[in-house]
């Protein structure tokens, strides 16, 4: 399944013009990690690029206030749902982890 086949499944599920997913997608420009480390912008255990667009463009389009991430490795993730919600003028991210090592 593509990014674009997968923004279209959560827009119909959601009631979100499919369109709007894809167009926010298309900002996101954190990367994510990929197996080649010449294409990683993220170490290994990050989130792949394409689930970072597919977090980024849910943002953009729900616009919450309180968005409430456990567990953050190396922030990846944060970072992507920090940007919507710039982006978007609105809206807090809370990242918890509670891991020691």
């Amino acid at each position: 399944m593509t990014l674009d086949d997968a923004l279209t499944v959560f827009g119909e599920y959601l009631a979100i013009p499919p369109a709007d997913l894809i167009r926010y997608a298309a900002e996101d420009t954190l990367g994510g990690y990929h197996s080649d480390p010449a294409l990683s912008a993220w170490p290994g255990g990050s989130l792949w690029e394409d689930e970072g667009k597919a977090l980024y463009a849910l943002v953009r389009a729900l616009r919450p206030f309180n968005i409430l991430e456990l567990g953050v490795h190396v922030g990846a993730s944060t970072s992507h749902l920090r940007r919507a919600a710039q982006r978007n003028g609105y809206g807090y991210v809370r990242s918890v982890d509670k891991w020691e090592g």
